[in-house]
């Protein structure tokens, strides 16, 4: 499929291994995140000036998710040569002690599961899971082995069933995504009908990318990479958990009513790179994030994605969402009246995740203002202008106010 530009990822590999080798432990990750960022960036650039938003299936499908590997492993082997005092309890767990010896590191970086999109995996788990040690200890094998038989065929059943979402949503329902990016968009209909259009297309195109990430995740359950441990029953049967290394979780994304539970859901393992490797690296220890590190964290995943202007635009008007949920959140008590409020929360996140899905698919401005035209831009206006609203008036102090009058009323 790679054909002649397989040549990259041997860059990759070999570039980083020297880099990670050779320079101080401490400081070679900076050098090892600018070289992959910086040849990522050259792929991006090069698939633009050839192939003008096209989709195709190029060489940078694998390297993308190679880049977040080779990050994981830099940034791991420097957390093993800390004081375990300067760690979080997360970076223990992930951090890679001695260095992998060449049949490991080229056994991780080429592993068969993972050379189209994805799963990102730890070091650290490759190699508990290849010497069966920590969460694999019990990992099902021999004749016991066929237990990954129904976890593995399940995954790829459901694979099945997104594609025939999406192809009967394209195909018989005609609800084409790259359609919300035309001029013709902008006239069809009226409003409610737009706003429909677009949610029903980006609907089938979400389940278009479901189905790649269960085929992975059928491969990774079949060769045990995901197993997770296992729990002894009230009847003293043993239940196998299938969870270490997951792509999607569909039903719960699907059921969430947050955009930071749906985003979680949605590429996992690429969250957790951004979560543990990116955000966690811009936070002091023992601080939350700030609305300027959840900015910073999207924008390095806008800049992994590629160069197309509407992903900066689109990855901007995530970090805003993702902020304006957690005044929400903090400031729930005075939502307290909102009826069915999971539900009523899940369609309006899914409204709104659905129209950046959509503004993420356009690609250029002019697509992207297209859509926006038609549909009044109505969640661009609305994100910035909620967030600031939130922050300038104060919502979760008047939510906190509201919170101890009610408290003191219930001590009276």
């Amino acid at each position: 499929m790679f054909r002649e530009t397989v040549y990259h990822i041997y860059i990759y590999a070999i570039v980083a291994w020297l880099l990670m080798n050779f320079l101080p432990r401490q400081q070679q990750h900076k050098a090892v995140m600018v070289f992959l960022l910086g040849y990522l960036s050259s792929q991006h650039i090069y698939s633009m000036l050839n192939d003008f938003g096209g989709f195709n299936m190029d060489i940078t499908t694998y390297t993308m998710i190679l880049v977040c590997k080779l990050w994981i492993l830099s940034w791991a082997f420097k957390d093993g040569g800390m004081d375990e005092k300067k760690l979080t309890p997360d970076q223990l767990e992930r951090r890679v002690v001695e260095f992998p010896s060449l049949i490991e590191y080229l056994s991780y970086v080429f592993f068969c599961c993972g050379p189209i999109v994805g799963p990102v995996f730890e070091f650290s788990d490759f190699k508990n899971f290849m010497e069966l040690k920590g969460n694999y200890r019990t990992l099902p094998r021999g004749v016991k082995g066929t237990a990954t038989i129904m976890p593995a065929l399940t995954q790829l059943g459901g694979a099945f069933l997104c594609l025939g979402i999406h192809i009967a949503a394209v195909l018989l329902g005609g609800f084409d995504v790259y359609w919300c990016g035309t001029k013709e968009f902008i006239t069809a209909g009226n409003i409610f009908y737009r706003i429909g259009f677009y949610f029903c297309a980006m609907t089938g195109q979400r389940f278009m990318y479901y189905t790649p990430w269960l085929f992975n995740d059928a491969a990774t359950k079949a060769c045990g990479l995901a197993y997770n441990g296992s729990v002894t029953n009230d009847d003293k049967t043993v239940t196998h958990k299938w969870d270490r290394v997951v792509s999607i979780n569909v039903i719960a994304l699907e059921t969430g009513y947050t955009p930071i539970m749906m985003m979680a859901d949605w590429n996992h393992t690429v969250h957790l790179w951004l979560k543990h490797y990116v955000q966690a690296r811009l936070v002091e220890p023992g601080q939350k994030p700030t609305m300027m590190t959840t900015i910073g964290t999207f924008g390095v995943s806008a800049f992994w994605h590629g160069f197309y202007p509407f992903y900066y635009f689109m990855f901007f008007m995530c970090a805003c969402f993702v902020e304006l949920s957690k005044d929400i959140y903090r400031a729930r008590a005075l939502f307290s009246w909102v009826p069915y409020p999971t539900i009523v929360c899940n369609l309006l996140t899914m409204l709104v995740l659905n129209y950046l899905g959509t503004s993420f698919n356009c690609l250029t401005f002019e697509r992207g203002f297209n859509f926006g035209a038609g549909t009044y831009y109505f969640v661009y206006i609305m994100l910035p202008v909620l967030v600031f609203s939130s922050k300038a008036f104060g919502m979760v102090k008047m939510a906190k106010k509201k919170e101890e009058k009610l408290k003191s009323v219930k001590k009276d």
